[in-house]
């Protein structure tokens, strides 16, 4: 913690009153500084006309620290005397001591330990502290802020001052790296102090991060904390994760079992500090080895839990449930839709009733499959759609097993469960909750439904798609005729696909037939470059084709018969046969070869 308050301090006030007669020189020290660097750093801020020492309580107890005008306690000692120790170092000869303890709302009970030992402490307001810091320099937003986003109230300025800290730490990554550790210590500190609760959002912003809880302290699932372990060479042996590990008495154990074995084995009592305790979606986190509450308001200790509308502490009155069990068996065998689920739905939980070889689908309005579509079944796992993650549960390495799918929601679209029917359908529950208001759809009406869109046609120049579209029941999602639906809304069952134009090609027609039957004839055939459009084909210059395709193909050849063509032949002329009326002559005889 002490370097990283060193390096935030020092990287922004530092520089933000340099130029200025309140100058502060910020120093540090901690226990893995040497001796030679701590004397170097007690001269230092000795010498210093304005200094502040950044340390922990263990490490400067028993050191002389000369000339102290003032201690600010960051953390809450755990015992009354350790808060008048402290004190003491300000309190010299004809001087009192000084002390400000900064108190988060959820420690304001260790005043009421305090007062019990007649310590009495008083309260500064917030607001006239800040306003010392902003008469120090009224200017020091200037250089940081737009000229319209000047601050005009001590709201105004605190909330600039605290965007100004965490661009800093939000742009330099070793300044993130340690806000984010400090983070975590304070978190695992936390489990042994005397309080219910601590607010982790508030915490966050305390250590000048942007990122919420869920994604800092409560980032690591049990699967991810072995895997991580899993990923570490270990000799010999490798650590299969399984369900069964975090399932243990102690969650927050590092338990992994050795491949093809039975037993477990505990590498470690403690997993990853911030390692959610549980696969369920739940808050808790293992803090030092222990799993800690975290209520749906993210106040560590907190008991606070999530109504079926996901209304923190909400009674369920906020959204209407809906539940049931999908039992029809006459399904084709494929894909069949059973269930809509509208935007809006909540703690949404889709199980099978017995364990089958059909499986569950997800897809949305526009046929697009987010699971389980193409015939092409997913492993388990948990899959973020529709604006929350669905966890996929089903059989494995031949277990015999349930589909199951869970997510808390709220959706933000509306999803069509589906199931992928290859066996007798043993009955499928459902359970999701919608806000109050939100239309349901009633016995005896119907919905057009499709499916995926198969392949294109064409793989340029504008193929087509197509997929089909029923009629169905809005409750059952049994086919019905297509005349019971709404014409004006129906789908459309074809769509244009690959619409960029192709690439130059010559186009190569037919041959002709021969100008003879025999030698010496040719054929002729139709050549040109094109390209082929969605809207046809475009003649193209030969060139386009010549310097991508290649020659232009042949247009004209000889015919390859070996045929003589036919002529005219002629004999001689043979002998008169008489004279009838006293002429005499003959002719020659003549045919066609």
């Amino acid at each position: 913690m002490v370097d990283f308050q060193h390096a935030l301090f020092s990287s922004l006030l530092g520089i933000m009153l340099e130029d200025t007669e309140k100058r502060i020189d910020f120093v540090k020290l901690h226990g893995e500084m040497s001796q030679h660097d701590r004397a170097e750093v007690f001269n230092r801020f000795r010498e210093a006309t304005s200094g502040a020492l950044f340390t922990t309580d263990v490490t400067s107890r028993g050191q002389y620290v000369p000339q102290v005008d003032l201690i600010v306690q960051c953390c809450v000692p755990l015992q009354p005397e350790e808060y008048v120790h402290r004190a003491g170092r300000t309190a010299r000869i004809g001087a009192k001591g000084k002390v400000v303890l900064l108190l988060f709302p959820s420690e304001v009970g260790f005043l009421d330990v305090f007062a019990q030992r007649n310590i009495q402490l008083d309260q500064w307001e917030l607001k006239g502290v800040l306003l010392k810091v902003f008469t120090i320099k009224s200017q020091i937003l200037e250089a940081r802020t737009d000229p319209g986003q000047k601050p005009k109230t001590m709201e105004d300025f605190v909330a600039a001052l605290q965007l100004i800290f965490e661009s800093e730490v939000c742009k330099e990554a070793a300044l993130q790296a340690m806000a984010k550790k400090d983070f975590l210590s304070h978190v695992r500190s936390h489990a042994s102090y005397p309080l219910a609760a601590l607010h982790l959002g508030h915490l966050a912003k305390a250590y000048c991060l942007r990122e919420t809880p869920s994604t800092l302290g409560a980032q690591t699932s049990p699967r991810e904390a072995r895997h991580a372990f899993r990923t570490r060479k270990q000799a010999g042996e490798t650590c299969e994760a399984t369900r069964e590990e975090y399932e243990a008495a102690n969650p927050c154990e590092l338990n992994c079992r050795p491949e093809g074995e039975r037993f477990y084995y505990r590498h470690s009592p403690k997993t990853i500090d911030g390692t959610r305790c549980h696969d369920d979606g739940s808050l808790d986190v293992c803090i030092n080895g222990a799993c800690m509450p975290v209520g749906c308001d993210k106040m560590l200790g907190s008991d606070a839990v999530e109504d079926k509308c996901r209304k923190c502490r909400g009674d369920g009155t906020s959204c209407s449930t809906i539940e049931g069990v999908f039992d029809l068996d006459n399904l084709e065998v494929g894909y069949n839709d059973i269930l809509l689920i509208p935007t809006g739905a909540t703690n949404i939980r889709i199980e099978e009733k017995f364990p089958t070889n059909n499986n569950l689908a997800v897809r949305n309005k526009t046929g697009y499959y987010y699971l389980n579509g193409n015939w092409r079944i997913e492993f388990p796992r948990s899959i973020r759609f529709a604006g929350t993650v669905f966890h996929y549960e089903r059989r494995n390495h031949g277990a015999i097993a349930p589909e199951s799918l869970v997510a808390l929601g709220p959706t933000t679209e509306t999803i069509l469960i589906v199931l992928l029917y290859q066996e007798k359908n043993l009955g499928i529950t459902y359970e999701y909750s919608v806000p109050v208001g939100v239309s349901q759809p009633q016995p005896g009406t119907y919905i057009w439904n499709s499916g995926d869109f198969g392949e294109c046609s064409q793989t340029c120049g504008g193929g087509m798609q197509s997929r089909p579209v029923y009629c169905s029941n809005a409750i059952t999602f049994e086919r019905v005729p297509d005349d019971l639906c709404n014409p004006t809304i129906k789908p459309q069952a074809t769509k244009v696909c690959n619409p960029e134009p192709c690439p130059a090609s010559w186009y190569v027609g037919e041959w002709e037939k021969c100008s003879k039957t025999c030698v010496n004839s040719t054929q002729f055939r139709l050549v040109f470059c094109h390209y082929q459009t969605e809207g046809g084909i475009v003649l193209a210059n030969d060139s386009d084709c010549l310097s991508s395709v290649g020659p232009k193909p042949e247009r004209l050849r000889e015919c390859s018969s070996e045929a003589e063509c036919a002529s005219w032949e002629a004999g001689n002329w043979t002998e008169a046969s008489g004279a009838s009326l006293g002429l005499s002559g003959g002719r020659p005889s003549a045919g066609c070869l």
